[in-house]
């Protein structure tokens, strides 16, 4: 429980005193020539009036400052939505400024048309029903991996972060490491509390920087924690033998990590691979939402008032005459 006003509490150290203020309170005295006659009266209920009468203006009075101070409750409730966490490792190599992505009857970037298709996934639109409910994260790599975006209910600011990328300009970024970027999309979702954890890896290229972790290595620390790889091939190699080259190890990615190899050379295949891996990737995903809070002070107040309406009723009634 928490308060929205907690300095308010400073007045219940008036309590105590007023505790001592009553107790020692001068009191009306009246003078006997004896007093022996007056230890046959009853005093018990006169006393026990003035004790319960003392206690509940106390606890009145204190019931009081803690509504002033604004008691409330977080409202929390777990539901289950449909959603995973999703990686998205996208390749943002030179390569992938290569304008021979047909969109809409016209020529894109490779990079530039699957932003626009995974928009449409995540948000929804053009057949898409959105995945508002997914975690989302966003891996850009070319020589070297960057996690752009950590792990995220905030689609919207995820995608933001996604159309935000650009191909690497640098030289010494013109090669691809798919691998490394794996594994720190692994890494990321591995944080994730869902039951269902998937990668889409989105590349045009085969790995060719030395010393890193290849597309298989990557592919196996995801298999061993059930992430399966989507693997979308963006590729348009001229040579029969590169593009076999860049299938089969996309395809190998896929089969080790249970996941799925998908040509996506144009819009019309990217989206129709995306359909797919939309369709098969929905679990239900445990969230704990909170809500506003839940406001007590009407309950104190209540309390506080129930306790000096009492005194009231019973000074008025009986307690007048015993005290």
């Amino acid at each position: 429980m928490t308060f929205a006003a907690p300095w308010a509490l400073l007045a219940l150290l008036a309590v105590p005193f007023a505790l001592w203020a009553w107790r020692w309170r001068r009191r009306g005295t009246m003078l006997f020539s004896q007093v022996a006659p007056l230890r046959a009266l009853p005093t018990g209920h006169a006393r026990s009036a003035e004790f319960w009468g003392r206690t509940l203006r106390l606890v009145g009075l204190t019931f009081l400052i803690v509504a002033v101070a604004g008691p409330r409750w977080p409202d929390r409730a777990r539901t289950s939505q449909e959603g995973i966490a999703l990686a998205l490792v996208v390749d943002v190599s030179q390569s992938m400024a290569a304008r021979d992505f047909e969109f809409r009857e016209r020529k894109t970037s490779r990079l530039e048309g699957a932003q626009t298709i995974l928009a449409q996934l995540l948000l929804g639109g053009d057949g898409f029903p959105g995945r508002p409910n997914d975690h989302v994260a966003v891996v850009a790599f070319a020589a070297r991996p960057e996690t752009v975006c950590p792990l995220t209910p905030d689609v919207p600011t995820a995608l933001k972060i996604l159309q935000a990328q650009k191909p690497r300009e640098d030289p010494l970024e013109a090669s691809t490491n798919p691998g490394d970027a794996l594994g720190w999309a692994v890494l990321e979702l591995d944080k994730a509390r869902a039951k269902r954890k998937a990668i889409l890896l989105l590349t045009d290229g085969e790995s060719n920087v030395p010393g890193s972790l290849t597309p298989r290595q990557g592919a196996q620390l995801a298999g061993n924690l059930k992430m399966p790889i989507y693997a979308l091939d963006l590729s348009r190699e001229s040579d029969p033998k590169v593009a076999e080259k860049i299938k089969a190890s996309l395809a190998a990615v896929a089969q080790l990590s249970q996941g799925g190899y998908y040509r996506a050379d144009d819009e019309t295949s990217l989206k129709a691979a995306l359909a797919a891996i939309d369709g098969l990737e929905r679990s239900a995903l445990s969230a704990l939402v909170t809500q506003p809070f839940v406001e007590l002070y009407p309950w104190f107040a209540g309390a506080g008032l129930v306790c000096w309406l009492t005194i009231a009723f019973l000074e008025a009634m009986r307690w007048s005459r015993l005290i």
